[in-house]
């Protein structure tokens, strides 16, 4: 476990509009999309809105 938590935020954009939401995790991940936690957050963004998404964005902020 990290000190510092990182910051994940999910942008998910559609025509319909647009839906974001900031995740504070304390676990090791990679900056790979691929990763369990990154899905994760994507999942759980996707879970929480009803739009359909065209795009996702992933933005990560970390203190090292």
């Amino acid at each position: 476990m990290h000190e510092h938590p990182s910051e994940i935020t999910v942008v998910l954009k559609s025509d319909d509009g647009r839906y974001t939401q900031k995740f504070l995790v304390y676990e090791a991940f990679q900056c790979n999309p691929d990763d369990v936690i990154i899905k994760g957050c994507i999942d759980e963004a996707l879970a929480n809105t009803k739009l359909v998404a065209e795009s996702v964005k992933i933005k990560i902020s970390m203190e090292v």
